[in-house]
This record gives C-alpha cells, sequence and structure tokens, in this order.
C-alpha cells in the first residue's frame, strides 16, 4: 500500500507499507490507522529534510572556518565548545598550557587563568544577550614549551536569527598561536592606517613576536628610535599593546590560506 504525503505538482514523497505475504487482501483497517499516523509522518519528514540541509549548511561552515590559520571556537555561556575548527584543534591537542577537557571546556594550566577563561565567556554570553556591556577581552596564555604565549580573544556571539537555536548566545573565542602567524599582506594594513614604510617594517616584525632590541638590532638602529616607532604604531592603530596590534592585524587581515 502506498501512500503519497504531499501535494507538490514537480515531486512527492510517499511511503509504502508492506504486509504479510499470506494476506489475500490488505486488511480493511489498514488504512484508517495509517490515515491516522500521516500528519506525524509528514512532520517527520519535513524535519529531516530542514535537518539535512542544516547538516550541508554546518558541514560547508566548518570548511571554510578551517581554511582560517587562526584557531577560533564558539562556545556556550557555561563554558562548553560547541564546534573549533580545524586550527583550534590543533592548538588545544598540543598539551603546551591549553587543552580541551572531557566536558569540552578549555582548561589551562593556570587555575586562575582558566577561572578567567571562563568569567569572559560567561561575561560575552551576557553581552550577547543584552544584559552586560564587555565587549571582548584579550588572555595569554603561558606554554610549559617557552614558546611565545598563546592569544585568546574572548568576544559576544549572537545566533540573533535562531537559525542554529533560539537563544543561543554565547562567545567566539579565537586562538592565535604567534609562532605560526602566516605571512601577511602588510601593505593593505598600511593603507588602512597610514603607516610609513618604517613604521610598517616595524609592525610586520612585531607581528612576529620580536622585541624591541631584536627590532633595533634588525633595522640598524638604536634601540630608542624602535621604541618610538613601535609606539608610533601603536598610536595610529589605535591599539595599546603589541599583542592588541597582532590580534588587530589578524582581524584586519584573516589569515586564510
Amino acid at each position: 500500500m502506498g501512500v503519497r504525503l504531499n501535494s507538490d505538482p514537480v515531486w512527492f514523497d510517499a511511503i509504502s507499507l508492506g504486509f504479510d505475504a499470506g494476506l489475500r487482501d490488505i486488511p480493511p483497517a489498514a488504512p484508517g490507522q495509517v490515515r491516522a499516523l500521516l500528519p506525524d509522518l509528514t512532520k517527520a519528514l519535513e524535519i529531516g529534510r530542514v535537518f539535512a540541509l542544516l547538516k550541508a549548511r554546518y558541514r560547508a561552515v566548518l570548511t571554510a572556518l578551517d581554511h582560517v590559520q587562526a584557531g577560533l571556537a564558539v562556545v556556550l555561556p557555561d563554558g562548553q565548545v560547541v564546534v573549533e575548527n580545524a586550527e583550534a584543534q590543533r592548538i588545544l591537542r598540543l598539551g603546551d598550557g591549553i587543552a580541551l577537557a572531557a566536558d569540552r571546556r578549555i582548561v589551562t594550566a593556570d587555575a586562575d587563568v582558566t577561572a578567567a577563561i571562563a568569567a569572559s565567556v560567561g561575561a560575552a554570553g551576557q553581552t550577547a544577550r543584552g544584559r552586560a556591556a564587555r565587549h571582548e577581552t584579550l588572555l595569554t596564555i603561558a606554554r610549559p614549551s617557552g614558546l611565545a604565549p598563546f592569544l585568546l580573544d574572548i568576544g559576544p556571539l549572537s545566533d540573533s536569527r535562531a537559525e542554529l537555536e533560539p537563544g543561543l548566545d554565547g562567545a567566539l573565542v579565537t586562538l592565535i598561536d604567534p609562532e605560526r602567524i602566516p605571512y601577511l599582506r602588510l601593505d593593505r594594513f598600511t593603507a588602512l592606517y597610514g603607516l610609513t614604510a618604517a613604521e610598517t617594517d616595524v609592525c610586520g616584525w612585531i607581528a612576529e613576536g620580536a622585541s624591541v632590541a631584536e627590532i633595533a638590532e634588525r633595522r640598524g638602529t638604536s634601540p630608542v628610535t624602535a621604541k618610538n616607532q613601535v609606539a608610533s604604531v601603536l598610536s595610529k592603530t589605535g591599539v595599546g599593546s603589541r599583542l592588541a596590534l597582532i590580534r588587530l592585524i589578524l582581524r584586519v587581515l584573516p589569515p586564510v590560506a
């Protein structure tokens, strides 16, 4: 017995029901029993189709995020990581001062830093819901390996259109490994903030984690000159620290492979 589940003129969905081969006819009660189930069957079909479309969109978004060479993680206000891209997974699996716990919360080797991350994520979630005004937090994570500390940029994230789930508000956590900052087209950054050629060069060394002394040595200038140039770059770009400058560069020039 076949039943059509919709009346679309171009295509349609249907179900077929089989009965015991020993029966000569369809039982008289069967059509009525099936008819009573049709609304539920139709709804289940619609939900399945919507789910399939959302799943395809979700995979497409993840594929796109995996091309971003900075770590990205969507985190609920309670600290649980919903999804993370490939670079975030790499950083969290290194075992170098930061990791993803079994309950999918970001933890570090320092309990105070872990608490600060949780508090910042919670505040970002409150901001996303319009209940607070804490826009973003920048944290550094020390690495036992001795390499340059990880940077965590935590900001509010709201699914205002309820594309995933109504009321899904939390935080977008950007994880930056200064040791793996890719080649950046700083000429674009220069044009945007009006940096001179010397300031652009200094900006590039800052992005690579060089100290003032190292910048002075590599550029053949005095430490005082290098310090003044770093201060000029920070002033023109409107940031208060070298870490904030790195974050700004990555925001203006997204590292997409």
